[in-house]
């Protein structure tokens, strides 16, 4: 996927549906502001909001990205793709304590170094469509959580009972619907990311008999991890010196 997709799935995208949120729920309360930007001597200037807005959407886009990778990783044991299964179904013998994001540093570093095996070439722009698209929607998610605060904060105080439980209910609705595809797309890619894993860690173990051992630095410790594909997957922390 080119550059420019991935900016737009990852920042873009969920900056402009967060706006247009914030903007079906001031139309559905029936603000007084927004029924004066609509009218005939409000126009100019809601278009010259919604190019700002416009604009604007990138930069939020990011802000909800950094949001949402903090979370991703902070709670990663519940929501992060998880790479261990591959690994034991080849054989390897996983530390205790070994984490998902170490999973992912080595599912990385070894289809990285494989990338031109027939079986990863091939599946590469399937991934990359899910996990773009599995970020956009927790990106988006997270995006919608910060806008409805912003959105009570600022407004809910003014609104009567059946408005404020309104506006509520179609946030309540559409940050629901973005996690549930969220769940399934990552559902998806740890299906395909996996699969192809066990493939070329089978295809490896079958050819060579003897390999040099993959060193990676635990990106949640001060260790390296060692890891030895043939004859036997060995799997063990070296710790620094």
């Amino acid at each position: 996927m080119p550059d420019d997709a991935k900016r737009f799935f990852r920042y873009v995208l969920p900056g402009l549906a967060c706006l247009t949120e914030l903007l079906i729920v001031l139309f559905i309360t029936g603000d007084p502001a927004l029924k004066t930007l609509t009218s005939s001597d409000g126009g100019s200037k809601f278009i010259e909001i919604l190019v700002g807005a416009l604009v604007a959407s990138g930069g939020l886009g990011f802000l909800f990205s950094a949001v949402y990778f903090t979370t991703y990783w902070v709670f990663g044991r519940w929501l992060a793709v998880d790479h261990a299964p591959s690994f034991r179904e080849a054989g390897f013998q996983l530390p205790a304590d070994f984490c998902r994001r170490e999973g992912w540093d080595l599912m990385s570093q070894i289809w990285h170094s494989q990338v031109k095996n027939p079986a990863i070439e091939g599946v590469t722009p399937v991934t990359a469509r899910l996990s773009n698209t599995m970020h956009g929607l927790g990106t988006t998610a997270t995006g919608s959580i910060l806008v409805f605060t912003l959105w009570f904060c600022k407004w809910g105080y003014d609104l009567c009972p059946f408005q404020l439980a309104l506006g509520s209910a179609f946030w309540a609705f559409v940050v629901i619907a973005y996690v549930f595809s969220f769940l399934n797309c990552r559902a998806s890619a740890q299906t395909v990311i996996n699969s192809t894993l066990l493939t070329v860690l089978r295809e490896r173990q079958s050819i060579i008999e003897h390999s040099e051992p993959i060193f990676f630095v635990s990106s949640d410790r001060r260790d390296t991890i060692e890891c030895r594909l043939e004859p036997r997957p060995q799997f063990r922390r070296v710790l620094p010196e």
